[in-house]
């Protein structure tokens, strides 16, 4: 990576003092383009990621201490973004038609574009950086700036994730709803997110790995050892977002890379030491500037960045998780699973209990229709599973002290269903009344959340 051999100290050089007093090496002129570019690229990203940070940190203690002041205000959002290059870059050089929206969420056409833009802006800076800096030797100083401001980035974004996954929040919990979904009809994404939510343990396992990673970097002694901890963490959240098509792929990878750039100067040492058995040279520390006071005090200011956004991402979290408890604390008439037993419908008994519009994305073949399972598990909704272990979502209202029921599709107003409810026992439900014109009668004891295996 460096030309050997001691050389004098030109004047680019001799600005940039180690801690060991020794003068750096001159880096190859490939080296030198090459880190151009590699800054550029990550500074960029970098960048971007900080200014998300920072939106949703401001957003978190804004919405209930009232502080800091809002100022960060809208447009930034777009120039971090890169929103405007992106919809030229769309409209001038791939020719589309309409322009590309941001959208919440990654992996969209914007993101691709984006990324397009990032690296098209790498390019040219680190072009030009070439043209205007020929003579300097070594970017020695910059580097450890560059790797100052990717550590407290990469720190933030372990800790967002991490305490997402502590408290709740990021997979949630397994509903009666998702218990009850055949796993032949989930997306790969979506049975990822049924095994975290399952796996408490393994997923706050996870989150205390992302935590550790992020507070090993903020400490000058164990950084490198931190950055290491958050390769091995984002390799295992990539494969997963690649094999899982989750839809953050290009996000992960992002992150990936920025914990490699910190992790790569300690593989040379590490495959001294294991796989060699030599003993491994110790590291050469740059300082950020001549002044020594100015490299303590920009290393304490990360430091403090560091424990700011640990605090503010977990308080954001806590509350987050604290709101999503009290929403599951409401409790609901009948709330619970309820098997079908018995179930009449007078007349034609090809006629559907389901509304047209639903037959074909249901995929319901004649006599598919019946109802087998209704559940109570959201105020104002009833989930309707038919014979064929599809789910449908109905409006539900209850009147007259719960004891009648109104049910409306969003999608078809002309389908209403009418029944009365008669609680024969705790445990024992009879409706009857009027669905899509038919006479049904239906009989339904709840099911013991213990009969499920996964959360017993």
């Amino acid at each position: 990576m460096y030309e050997a051999g001691p050389k004098a100290a030109g004047p680019s050089e001799s600005s940039e003092s180690v801690e060991s007093g020794n003068v750096p090496e001159r880096w190859r002129p490939s080296t030198r383009v090459g880190f151009r570019f590699v800054f550029s690229y990550l500074f960029l990203v970098g960048l971007s990621f900080a200014s998300e940070m920072i939106a949703f940190a401001s957003y978190d203690l804004q919405s209930k201490v009232k502080w800091p002041p809002p100022i960060w205000p809208p447009w930034t959002d777009q120039a971090f973004n890169f929103t405007g290059c992106v919809q030229w870059v769309g409209r001038h050089i791939f020719h589309l038609h309409k322009p590309v929206q941001f959208l919440v969420g990654y992996d969209t056409m914007f993101d691709y574009l984006k990324l397009f833009c990032l690296l098209l802006l790498a390019l040219l800076c680190a072009a030009a950086w070439t043209v205007m800096d020929r003579k300097r030797l070594h970017y020695r100083r910059l580097l450890e700036w560059l790797t100052l401001f990717l550590q407290v980035v990469l720190a933030g974004e372990m800790f967002s994730y991490g305490f997402e996954k502590i408290f709740p929040n990021q997979f949630g919990s397994l509903s009666k709803l998702e218990m009850l979904q055949p796993v032949g009809d989930l997306s790969r994404m979506d049975l990822l997110w049924r095994f975290m939510a399952a796996s408490r343990g393994y997923t706050i396992f996870g989150g205390l790995m992302e935590i550790l990673g992020g507070i090993l970097l903020l400490i000058p002694r164990f950084r490198r050892i931190g950055a290491l901890v958050c390769v091995a963490v984002m390799v295992n959240v990539f494969a997963l977002n690649l094999s899982y098509d989750v839809s953050v792929k290009l996000f992960s990878c992002n992150l990936l890379l920025l914990a490699m750039f910190l992790a790569v100067p300690e593989f040379p040492r590490l495959v001294r030491l294991l796989v060699f058995n030599s003993a491994a040279p110790p590291v050469r520390s740059t300082l950020l500037s001549e002044r020594r006071w100015i490299d303590r005090s920009a290393r304490i200011l990360q430091f403090i960045l560091g424990v700011v956004l640990f605090f503010v991402f977990f308080y954001g979290e806590d509350r987050r998780y604290s709101q999503s408890k009290a929403e599951l604390a409401v409790t609901v008439p009948f709330q619970g699973v309820w098997i079908a037993n018995e179930i009449k419908i007078s007349g034609d008994s090809e006629r559907g209990l389901f509304s047209e519009k639903t037959v074909g994305p249901l995929h319901l073949a004649p006599g598919d229709d019946r109802w087998t399972r209704l559940i109570f598990e959201h105020p104002n909704e009833l989930i309707v599973q038919s014979l064929n272990g599809y789910q449908f979502s109905l409006k539900l209202i209850l009147e007259n002290n719960n004891t009648t029921l109104q049910l409306r599709e969003s999608d078809d107003p002309t389908w209403t269903g009418d029944l009365k409810i008669q609680q024969t026992a705790p445990d024992m439900l009879v409706l009857q009344g009027k669905v899509n014109d038919d006479d049904v009668f239906i009989k339904l004891h709840r099911l013991n959340d213990s009969a499920f295996r996964l959360t017993n």
